[in-house]
């Protein structure tokens, strides 16, 4: 079967199917491809994981975690979300440098969604620790490990 690119995600998000749209970003992580890549996927994975409403999230990744190859596309949404790393130089949490703004609190910061530029990115950072959590009730501590052993970086 043929991964969705990043305009076959949208259009799933379009037409109301944002756990497809997730399974596309997931299915297909950017692992050898250049920053330029890595920093647009993640862009469309923080997209998706932002048209998600809260009461939705548990059921869809209980649905995924529970599907074959399960686990491994919800080990996949962690190391995109970068709370198991910690910081972009042990593979965690990549933002892209145009949008770089150092913090006092040792969080980087997050760009706004394409065609949001005036949204708050402190949104961002809110909604990427709303799904660590939700990943840590389904798949348990252990994607956490996973996602730091793993040489792959997305």
């Amino acid at each position: 079967m043929c991964e969705p690119s990043t305009d076959e995600v949208r259009q799933l998000l379009r037409g109301g199917d944002a756990e497809g749209a997730l399974r596309g970003c997931l299915e297909n992580p950017v692992y050898n491809g250049s920053e330029v890549a890595k920093d647009a996927h993640l862009q469309t994975v923080i997209e998706v994981l932002q048209s998600i409403k809260a009461s939705e999230m548990t059921p869809m990744l209980q649905r995924i975690y529970d599907s074959e190859g399960g686990s491994e596309l919800v080990d996949v949404l962690m190391k995109y979300k970068g709370m198991a790393g910690g910081s972009a130089s042990s593979g965690g949490l990549r933002t892209p440098t145009r949008n770089l703004t150092p913090q006092a609190t040792g969080f980087s910061q997050i760009g706004s969604r394409p065609g949001a530029p005036n949204e708050s990115t402190g949104a961002g950072m809110s909604v990427l620790l709303s799904w660590h959590e939700k990943v840590v009730d389904v798949a348990g501590l252990g994607s956490i490990q996973r996602c730091m052993t793993d040489w792959r970086k997305v």
